[in-house]
């Protein structure tokens, strides 16, 4: 047994499962039943429960025993008696079964609507008598109360046969309808409803054989969605004053008769005609309405009309449905050689004959069912619309569900793909985007004081975090409170001045508490500064990304600048050192020359003047090659520095002023050296510095 579930209500499938043609023989029947563990496992409600090809009809008895079912090819009626859980008796027709009533409360007395025209009684013993109609008929009904037999079909006319005498009334003739698909008598005042091609209800008084109202329901359904005209084609009445009428478009109406409007419309979403619908009650007393098209049966709540569950079979094509009286059984006439057979516990216990379900029911309850639509996607009409799938609605890919469709899974990712092609892209946008925003939610967040009352929210941040339980709360719920926080951190009204006379005597554990966190408000309040200043030239770097590598290059500049300085400033000090060093020679030089007067005086001055030339010369010539080079390249740097440009400036002014003071020295060294050399020269000898080494 198939066990399916639609919207948390369980459905039973109870044909589900393979099957043994008739035509095997016993002997390997039963050899073929012993071997397969599915056949052996099978539920087979009723014997033989099958048609040739397919069934069109099925009815229950009024009293409840016998199962009357009507199939082709070949026509044939099969009756099903439920105590024994098998056939009754089985008949052939020459022609095709369009609609049959039993006359009687058990399977005595029935009467066939053939589709050539014809009318057949048939009795316990078989077939007892054959009339014809006027024209083509759609459905026949029986009103128990005259013996009149009512037959619909092809033409305005609805024809009337009493039982009683044997013969044709004058039928009732419409002047608004062509046509009529249905009918039905209201068993409590006996309206005559019939159903027309146009779209309209006419209800006709069997005492006075006139029309006494009309509704015209095609006004009220919505066209938008569907090409076709919304004929009536099914009809079914709820107690005296309650009517459902079924539409060729997929909508079920709900009257109230002494109404011309009506008080509920469900719509099937698959623009298939309602074949059949019928009225129950479910375990908590809800009214509820069953209503089918070939592709599936919806229970539905009758003042709502919410869902309550739905059956839909996966194989077959729908075209009658039957509710066993007062149970949730449920019998279906379908486009298949097994009629199917489904138990729904929450719309009724099962039927006394097959109590045994309840017990397998509850059996199987502990074990996981299969849910239903596990591999589709719920889709609207709009959706289908967007994805060009809209050509599909009433074919077997798209289950129709409340609002919308079920669609295939796979189908529905193919579909996607072709009508969204950048839809990666923009998915991988976005999960770049959510990988930044989690980067940012890690970084420390620094929370802004608020302008009015910063002391009282440094402290009550303090007491949040390193206070005690009770204080901890307490400041939680002052910083967190908007009835609170937004007045008091907001309004500046509600600053306190802390230079307030009477403050103290106020509250003085306030104000001394206020006192002892003031340095850490006042670094609290740094920190905030440091942060912003930070946050700016941040956003500064990442708003001129063009001129970062200028700036890194002038720093490079200065970089270099500085230490060719350096090195400028150690050559100085040489030049001041031999400066030094010349001057003291010099000075040993007189001395010596004034110790010894044997030596003449001018070839001192002139050995003198030649070493102190020598040495400044050789000095001054190094310090120049430098310092004139210096400036050379300062000055071509600068011209590629903006901002920087000042402080090189000042460096190439001092160079400047050193190579001006070597000149002058180098100036007054060689015109010493020139006065030197124009003396006359004297005759060699001893030198004046042995005869200094021998004094």
């Amino acid at each position: 047994m198939q066990v399916s579930v639609a919207n948390d209500v369980k459905v039973y499938n109870l044909t589900a499962g393979k099957s043994v043609p008739e035509w095997l023989e016993e002997r390997k029947r039963r050899k073929l039943i012993s071997e397969d563990v599915e056949l052996q496992q099978r539920i087979q409600l009723l014997q033989g429960f099958d048609m040739p090809t397919v069934s069109t009809r099925i009815k229950v008895s009024k009293d409840g025993q016998f199962v009357l079912a009507a199939g082709t090819y070949k026509p044939v009626i099969k009756c099903f008696d439920v105590q024994q859980l098998a056939l009754k008796f089985e008949r052939g027709f020459q022609s095709e079964i369009v609609d049959f009533l039993s006359l009687a409360d058990d399977y005595t007395k029935l009467v066939f609507l053939h589709e050539d025209r014809y009318v057949e009684f048939h009795n316990q013993g078989g077939r007892y008598y054959t009339l014809r109609v006027p024209r083509f008929g759609r459905q026949l009904t029986y009103n128990r109360r005259n013996c009149d037999m009512i037959v619909v079909g092809n033409g305005p006319d609805i024809y009337r046969i009493n039982l009683e005498q044997g013969r044709f009334l004058q039928p009732y003739t419409s002047t608004q309808s062509s046509g009529f698909n249905a009918c039905e008598i209201n068993d409590y005042h006996h309206l005559v409803a019939a159903a027309s091609q146009e779209g309209t209800v006419e209800c006709w008084d069997p005492r006075t054989r006139k029309c006494v109202g009309s509704l015209d329901t095609a006004q009220f359904v919505d066209t938008s969605s569907s090409k076709n005209f919304p004929e009536n084609s099914c009809l079914k009445f709820d107690g005296a004053l309650g009517l459902a009428v079924g539409t060729s478009t997929g909508q079920v109406l709900m009257f109230d008769i002494r109404s011309n409007k009506p008080t509920l419309i469900k719509d099937h979403h698959y623009d298939f005609a309602i074949n059949s619908v019928h009225f129950s009650c479910d375990a908590d007393e809800r009214r509820i309405v069953l209503s089918s098209d070939k592709k599936g049966v919806k229970a539905w709540l009758q003042q709502s009309g919410e869902l309550v569950t739905a059956i839909e079979p996966s194989d077959c094509e729908i075209n009658h449905a039957c509710l066993y009286p007062n149970s949730g059984l449920m019998f279906l006439a379908a486009e298949t050689q097994k009629m199917q057979a489904f138990f729904v516990p929450s719309l009724g216990p099962a039927p006394k004959w097959c109590s045994f379900l309840e017990n397998l029911t509850e059996e199987m309850e502990e074990d996981k069912a299969n849910v239903v639509y596990d591999d589709y996607k719920f889709v609207t009409r709009r959706d289908l619309e967007a994805l060009n799938l809209a050509h599909l609605i009433g074919s077997k890919t798209l289950r129709a569900y409340m609002h919308g469709y079920f669609v295939n899974v796979q189908l529905y990712t193919r579909a996607k793909r072709a009508s969204e092609p950048f839809a990666f892209e923009e998915f991988k946008q976005k999960k770049i985007q959510e990988n930044i925003e989690r980067q940012r939610s890690d970084r420390v967040k620094l929370e802004k004081l608020p302008e009015v009352n910063k002391e009282t929210a440094v402290r009550l941040r303090m007491e949040q975090e390193s206070g005690k339980a009770k204080a901890k709360k307490e400041a939680g719920a002052l910083l967190s409170d908007d009835r609170f926080a937004s007045k008091f951190f907001g309004d500046p009204d509600m600053q306190i001045d802390l230079n307030k006379e009477d403050l103290d005597s106020m509250n003085p554990t306030i104000l001394a508490r206020m006192v002892q966190l003031q340095p850490a408000m006042v670094q609290a309040s740094e920190a905030i500064r440091e942060e912003q200043a930070r946050s700016r030239v941040k956003r500064s770097w990442q708003d001129v990304d063009e001129n970062v590598n200028i700036k890194t290059s002038a720093l490079d500049a200065v970089s270099e600048e500085e230490s060719e300085s350096s090195e400028d400033e150690n050559s100085i000090k040489k030049v001041r050192k031999a400066a030094r060093r010349s001057a003291k020679a010099q000075r040993d030089e007189e001395n010596r020359v004034k110790s010894d007067s044997k030596v003449p005086k001018s070839k001192l001055i002139q050995n003198a003047a030649g070493k102190s030339a020598k040495v400044e010369l050789v000095a001054t010539s190094s310090v120049l090659e430098r310092d004139l080079v210096v400036p050379v390249r300062s000055k071509m740097s600068l011209n590629n520095i903006n901002s920087e440009s000042t402080s090189l400036e000042d460096r190439l002014m001092e160079n400047e002023s050193l190579t001006k003071q070597v000149d002058i020295g180098l100036n007054r060294s060689q015109s010493a050296a020139i006065v030197v050399s124009q003396q006359p020269k004297k005759e060699k000898g001893t030198t004046g510095k042995k005869r200094s080494r021998k004094s």
